[in-house]
């Protein structure tokens, strides 16, 4: 009896090795720049002044996968992505009915999601590069405020982007990866430093 359950443990045990054998796992930075597209202020009847209304936002970026390795080159791994907005950034407003008058908008990541599918070449065992198209879903908020008015305003969209970029391993298992993105959904650019464990 005692035999049987020391076998059956060992099955578990390796059907769990097994599992989680291709499985990886990522945490890093990301930073988002050039978001011009901010609708919630435009529906609040606010227009952009005082500059182009680029703004700078970071985010702490967790992502979960799954590699497959199509041959010893190489390798396709879908994964997702939750972030979560860390600071803000500020600029300059007008009035879209009156150029007078003039404030000023703090804005932040709320959210931003993402399903991303990684095709990797390694020219290495220990660098590669690759291409990631994606679907992203970025939450923005903002605070405005004038000598006359202030307020409150939101905005989420998801749609395509597209990127790229390298990767080094330092171990069999752990590696550090740069990724380049364009967000259409906010008309952003994303840059991306991450830490990866491959299982």
């Amino acid at each position: 009896m005692k035999k049987n359950q020391l076998l059956i443990g060992l099955a578990l045990m390796g059907l769990s090795s097994s599992c989680f054998a291709n499985v990886v796992i990522g945490a890093g930075y990301l930073n988002i720049n050039n978001a011009k597209a901010i609708k919630a202020l435009d529906n609040d009847k606010i227009t952009r002044g005082g500059g182009n209304g680029d703004v700078n936002l970071g985010a702490i970026a967790f992502n979960v996968g799954y590699q497959f390795k199509l041959n010893q080159n190489f390798s396709v791994t879908p994964e997702l992505q939750a972030s979560v907005g860390v600071g803000d950034d500020k600029f300059s407003y007008v009035d879209a009915k009156d150029a007078t008058k003039k404030g000023t908008a703090k804005v932040k990541m709320d959210s931003y999601f993402a399903f991303n599918v990684r095709g990797a070449y390694n020219f290495t065992p220990q660098f590669s590069v690759f291409i990631m198209p994606s679907v992203t879903r970025v939450k923005l908020k903002a605070k405005y405020s004038d000598p006359t008015m202030s307020g409150k305003a939101s905005d989420s969209e998801t749609k395509f982007g597209l990127g790229g970029g390298l990767q080094y391993m330092f171990t069999d298992n752990l590696g550090a990866s740069f990724a380049y993105q364009k967000i259409n959904s906010i008309k952003a650019n994303s840059f991306k430093f991450e830490m990866r464990y491959y299982f």
